[in-house]
């Protein structure tokens, strides 16, 4: 595979641009006045805030579920305790990626920013506890946050206080007194890697939603049908494959024994053992009784969506007769080496951990979720599976072609295909997928540069 960006424009080429006077067309688009909202829009908006106000108590009771459960001070707008300071005459860049899948996706648009500018306030706010964790762990200096309520006063005090220059959005979080509010404060809005549910694509066509996404800037979309969609909305977008793919890379094979010798994995059997990636709660039944009837000739890695639904599954697999075994970031929480199912509860490791086994379901697949990635698991060399349920990764499985697919019924039977066949990747296609996704990233950190050019 070629380097990232072979083909593309390079960092250093950003980094001219970015004090090149803008384009006649970008700084006529930031000279323009806001549009002033219709009056049914702004009768909505006005009841959105009250109501948002009004259920307070049950946002708190929501945001203090374990998965969501952040600083209240932060969810309330205000500064947390040791966040870094902003220099006096930086820009500043609020990103907002509720999970850590989103934060992944961020990743390399943070980096080239970063590495641009060391001085630029880089904010980024998440909606969950692994995201959170994902983000403080990145070595970018960054300002991680809680993303606040959405409605006043607490919106408006985390935008007062940060006064951003740019926002970027991943995938189409809309939220509107967010926006309105970084609007009137002049900031440029980019929705970056947009993707419109074609099952919910009629509910962005209300009038409401054609004025919040009025007020965006630039976007990327992940599709040309999602791009087509957007048009049709009033929303001119670029169509570049996802940012996540950027980092799509083989794992050597240190970082892959290390791994499992710090989770106590090492005693697995790479040809007999199958894996189940991000996979959602509501799927882990039939992932189970796929394993009751493969065997004890097969071992099970379950690498759940969300960390925190490890006991869970665990104990549904328990009920089935099934030996468990529950790994977290601490170590071993229950159950030894010779267990027929590995369940993972830890975030960040997954794409190394596929190069631990011969087969991979990608989950989302088995529920309406549409699909998690199943590039890192084809790279890693895994024969990939997929359910029914694949709209939001048409693209990536293309690229695959197909992959092995099947219901939950015949979930046991094509797994056991997919170990005596085996998995065979094209390469080329990953490749085109990377530089296109690395091209997109350029993009987008070339319209965030451009953006802060016109503020200063």
């Amino acid at each position: 595979m070629r380097p990232f960006g072979v083909g593309s424009r390079s960092v250093l080429e950003l980094a001219t641009s970015y004090r090149h006077p803008a384009p006649k067309r970008c700084r006529k688009m930031q000279e323009k006045p806001p549009k002033r909202a219709s009056l049914s829009v702004r009768a909505v908006t006005a009841l959105y805030t009250a109501v948002a106000v009004l259920l307070l108590p049950l946002w708190l009771l929501i945001l203090s579920r374990r998965r969501l459960r952040l600083p209240l001070g932060e969810r309330l707008g205000r500064v947390p305790a040791g966040s870094p300071h902003r220099n006096p005459g930086a820009g500043c860049v609020l990103t907002h990626a509720a999970s850590a899948g989103d934060v992944q996706a961020v990743i390399p648009l943070l980096r080239q920013l970063r590495a641009h500018d060391p001085e630029l306030h880089l904010v980024l706010t998440t909606q969950t506890r692994s995201g959170r964790a994902l983000a403080q762990a990145l070595e970018l200096g960054l300002d991680v946050r809680a993303l606040p309520v959405d409605a006043w006063p607490w919106v408006d005090r985390f935008v007062a206080e940060l006064a951003p220059n740019v926002v970027v959005l991943e995938y189409l979080e809309l939220w509107p007194r967010l926006l309105r509010k970084v609007k009137a404060h002049g900031a440029t809005v980019i929705l970056q890697n947009a993707r419109l549910h074609p099952r919910r694509r009629g509910r962005y066509a209300s009038g409401f939603y054609r004025e919040l996404l009025s007020l965006v800037d630039f976007c990327t979309a992940r599709s040309a049908s999602d791009a087509a969609a957007l048009g049709r909305l009033g929303v001119q977008a670029e169509v570049f494959a996802h940012s996540k793919h950027t980092t799509l890379a083989g794992q050597e094979a240190p970082q892959v024994r290390a791994l499992l010798a710090a989770r106590g994995l090492s005693g697995l059997e790479r040809e007999s053992t199958w894996l189940a990636g991000s996979l959602h709660v509501e799927e882990a039944d039939a992932v189970l009784r796929a394993q009751v009837a493969l065997g004890s000739s097969r071992q099970l890695l379950l690498v759940p969506r969300y960390p925190e639904h490890g006991a869970a599954i665990a104990e549904k697999a328990a009920r089935l007769g099934l030996s468990v075994r529950r790994l977290a970031a601490a170590g071993v929480v229950a159950g030894d080496e010779q267990a027929q199912v590995h369940v993972v509860e830890t975030v960040g490791e997954l794409r190394t951990l596929y190069a631990a086994a011969a087969v991979a379901l990608v989950g989302g697949t088995l529920c309406r979720r549409g699909g998690q990635n199943p590039l890192e698991a084809a790279v890693a060399g895994c024969a990939v599976v997929v359910g029914p349920h694949t709209d939001q990764i048409h693209e990536e499985l293309q690229a695959l072609n197909g992959g092995f697919s099947c219901d939950a019924e015949g979930l046991a039977a094509t797994l056991e295909c997919a170990f005596q066949v085996g998995g065979e990747t094209s390469m080329e296609a990953v490749e085109t997928l990377v530089l296109d996704a690395q091209r997109g990233v350029e993009k987008v950190a070339a319209e965030v540069l451009r953006a802060l050019t016109l503020a200063s």
